[in-house]
This record gives structure tokens, C-alpha cells and sequence, in this order.
């Protein structure tokens, strides 16, 4: 017999919740156990005075899906009189694909005023949808932002005999985080239910929407399996292959015969963290942070020079609000560096160049990978080696005068600014804080 893939060992309902007048989590149980690589939740809210909106299951911060109550309930209904509507209950289905091997989640409710409620706690373990390959390929991710020194990073690890970088300043490669994006859209409930309740309104009608359909019956066990197990981890199994058969493709275009990583660059979001390291659970991860104020010239340097407005500060009506912009990007810098803790190298874009024959040394080692003084040499001969592409990028004369331009390029209005923006994060990353500066 198959073993579960998914086990639920505690199921924690909250002692009472302002606006309910009682709630329930009926399914699962403690020591319930699944095949799937989903789980199915069901329950009843009933609302006091106000309505009650919906119910939503929360992993870290993040809904992983949301049910409208659609069930009738009678059985409520002759528990709390005072109800005009019968319909109580909800059901919902969601996709533990990227989760931890022991998760946690939270059942809330959703209020007509706004305000949410925590209704249960549910902790499981899961099994990974595929196992490691550690003679595969494995990524190096650099968790960052744009202009962060990202790109001369890059340029590094495709100098390096054991990383892989795509022609970092022509393209800005996201294989992984493509086919990544596409096992989590489709091991969601919503999308693997498809052929059996479709949707041909819609013409994506295969990816599916935010809404798992419950109105139909449940597949017999064969095929639930089917589209719930088998379907899933045959899409993880294409998406690792499809990756590592793209690498593999640059790595004899640049005649390296035993690389170790590839190199890409992942914004600082948690979902797609998790579904990469759902198909490679080796993979490592570089942090890279820039002083944000320097960051803040340079995005805005470059906009300057290319005649753009992007880098967030599309977003915004003024440069000092783009300043409160830029904080939400630090902040989840520093989240993540705080969450990884020693699991992750930070890397400060002002070690790489003012000391970065000691700073590549220090990286190469964290990832076991040729740290030797003629390494460390050859890497930075030939990635200074000019090229237009490069030229086009900079918005400044040279790399050195990039660190602390800050204190030249911003006005006294804008650096003062930075105080409120930056200061906390930028202590906490090991920098000099504006108030200090300023003083």
C-alpha cells in the first residue's frame, strides 16, 4: 500500500472568537493521514450580528486558499436559533506542495467589517513531492533586488568553473523560477481538479482559479490519487528535468564539464523559495544586500539615464515616497536574512567591491566550491574585462565611487528622510545609520 504523504497530528480549535456565535473544524482529525499532496478542510462559522465573509487557511502570513460558506447545516441551525440561514458550513481544499516537512497552519475567519479571526491551528508533517538528487545540478539563488550589485554578481559566478550564469548583463535567466511557477500552479487543488469540473469560460481553464470547486462529488480513490499524487509528482519530476537539461545546455556553451550550481536571481518572496526548494531541497542561497540608500541613487540614477520609471518608483507620486517604497524591500531582506540565519551567506554589495578578493574567498568557501587565491584572481580578471553591456548598466564612473554616494547624490531633505526609511534595517545589516551620519 502507498504510504500518506501527508499526516495531521494536532487540530487546536481557538477557546472563542468575537463576532462568532460558534465554529467548527470537522475535517481533518488529529491522526488523519492522506495519500495526496493536498489537504481537504471543511467546518462550520456561524456569525453573531455581522457576516461572516469567508474562511481562509494561512500558512507564514500567506492564504494558500479561501472557502465562502456554501453548505447548509441544519444540525447548527437547531443549535443557535437566532440564525435566519442554515448555511454554515465550508469546504476547501489546499496544496501543501512547498510547505516545510512539518507545517503549521492557521484556519481564520473573514468578517464582514474586515476583521479576521483565528478559528484552528493544524500541524502535520508532509512528505516532499520528489526526493533530493545531490548528483544533480543545484541552484544557487541570490535573494535580492534590482540594482544591488546584482548583475556584477553574476557576472562572478559566470567566471567561476563550478557556477553557471547565463550571459548575466544581456539576460537575467528565471528557468527555475519558471518551472517552479508552473509545479505550483498546478499542484493546486483548483487546477488538478480540472478535468472533472471544468471550466471553458475561462480560457485558461486548466491553471483554474482562487476557487476549488466542491459542487462536484469526490473522485473515487484511483482517480483522486491520480490527480492529487501521481499527476503532481510527474510535473515536479518534468519541471527538475526541464531545469537541469537547460543548464546543462549552458554549461557546454561555456565548456565547463562539472559545474556544481547554477546561478539566478529570485526576488525576496517566499513562494517561489519554497517551490524551488521543493524540487531542490539542496539548494543554496546568497542574501545580497546594498546600503538602500545608495540603492535609492542608483534606481534613481538609472530611470535618469535610461528616460524609465521602474524599480517601484513607478508606484509613486515623489522620490520621498518612493523612500517608504524602498523600506517594504529592505525589510523583507532583512526578514529573510533573519529566518535563514546561518543557512544563507549576506553578502554586502560594498564588501564585493571594496575587499573582493577576501569577500569571494569567504562566498566560494560557503559553497564548497574552489576558494584558492589563483580561483579568486581569475574570477575578477576576467569578469572586469569591459564589455558594452556592462557600460550600459552603470550609473557611475567606478564601482568604488558607487559605495556611499548616498551622502553626495541626495538632498539634505531626502537624506533626512532616510532616517525613518532605513536606519532600523540598516543597523541590523551591519550599517552605519543615517542618524549617526547626520549627528
Amino acid at each position: 500500500m502507498t504510504p500518506a504523504n501527508v499526516e495531521v497530528r494536532e487540530v487546536a480549535l481557538a477557546d472563542a472568537v468575537d463576532g462568532c456565535l460558534g465554529f467548527h473544524v470537522d475535517s481533518p482529525r488529529a491522526g488523519d493521514s492522506s495519500r495526496s499532496h493536498a489537504l481537504g478542510i471543511s467546518g462550520w462559522v456561524a456569525g453573531g450580528e455581522g457576516r461572516v465573509d469567508q474562511v481562509e487557511v494561512i500558512f507564514e502570513g500567506q492564504a494558500l486558499g479561501a472557502a465562502p460558506l456554501t453548505r447548509k447545516r441544519e444540525d447548527v441551525l437547531s443549535r443557535f436559533p437566532e440564525l435566519s440561514d442554515p448555511t454554515v458550513g465550508w469546504e476547501t481544499e489546499v496544496s501543501l506542495v512547498g510547505l516545510p516537512e512539518e507545517f503549521e497552519l492557521f484556519v481564520r475567519v473573514v468578517l464582514g467589517n474586515g476583521e479576521r479571526h483565528r478559528l484552528a491551528t493544524i500541524r502535520g508533517t508532509r512528505t516532499k513531492v520528489l526526493p533530493p538528487d545531490e548528483s544533480a545540478l543545484q541552484p544557487l539563488i541570490v535573494s535580492t533586488y534590482g540594482r544591488t550589485g546584482s548583475t556584477w554578481l553574476m557576472r562572478l559566478f559566470d567566471q567561476h568553473p563550478a557556477t553557471l550564469a547565463y550571459r548575466p548583463f544581456e539576460y537575467e535567466p528565471r528557468a527555475v523560477s519558471y518551472w517552479a511557477a508552473l509545479l505550483g500552479a498546478l499542484s493546486q487543488p483548483a487546477s488538478y481538479l480540472q478535468p472533472l469540473a471544468t471550466d471553458l469560460s475561462n480560457e485558461h481553464w486548466w491553471l483554474g482559479d482562487a476557487t476549488v470547486p466542491t459542487d462536484i462529488p469526490p473522485p473515487d480513490a484511483p482517480v483522486q490519487d491520480e490527480l492529487s499524487r501521481d499527476a503532481i509528482e510527474a510535473v515536479a519530476a518534468l519541471c527538475r528535468q526541464r531545469i537541469e537539461s537547460f543548464y546543462e545546455a549552458v554549461a557546454r556553451t561555456q565548456s565547463k564539464p562539472n559545474p556544481r550550481y547554477f546561478a539566478e536571481k529570485v526576488s525576496p518572496d517566499p513562494g517561489p523559495w519554497r517551490l524551488i526548494t521543493e524540487l531542490f531541497p539542496s539548494t543554496r542561497e546568497v542574501i545580497l544586500v546594498r546600503d538602500f540608500r545608495d540603492m535609492a541613487c542608483s534606481i534613481l540614477a538609472y530611470n535618469e539615464k535610461t528616460k524609465t520609471t521602474s524599480f517601484g518608483r513607478e508606484r509613486v507620486d515623489t522620490d520621498l515616497e518612493f523612500l517608504q517604497e524602498l523600506r517594504a524591500a529592505a525589510t523583507s531582506l532583512l526578514y529573510i536574512h533573519q529566518k535563514r540565519g546561518e543557512t544563507a551567506f549576506l553578502l554586502r554589495y560594498e564588501d564585493l567591491i571594496v575587499e573582493p578578493e577576501d569577500t569571494l574567498t569567504k562566498l566560494f568557501e560557503f559553497l564548497g566550491i574552489s576558494s584558492s587565491e589563483e580561483t579568486v584572481a581569475s574570477v575578477l580578471e576576467r569578469a572586469s574585462r569591459e564589455t558594452d553591456a556592462m557600460a550600459g548598466h552603470r550609473t557611475s564612473s567606478d564601482p568604488r565611487q558607487s559605495v556611499g554616494r548616498w551622502r553626495r547624490d541626495l538632498s539634505p531633505e531626502m537624506q533626512e528622510a532616510c532616517v525613518d526609511a532605513f536606519d532600523d534595517v540598516l543597523a541590523e545589516l551591519g550599517y552605519e545609520p543615517t542618524a549617526s551620519v547626520l549627528a
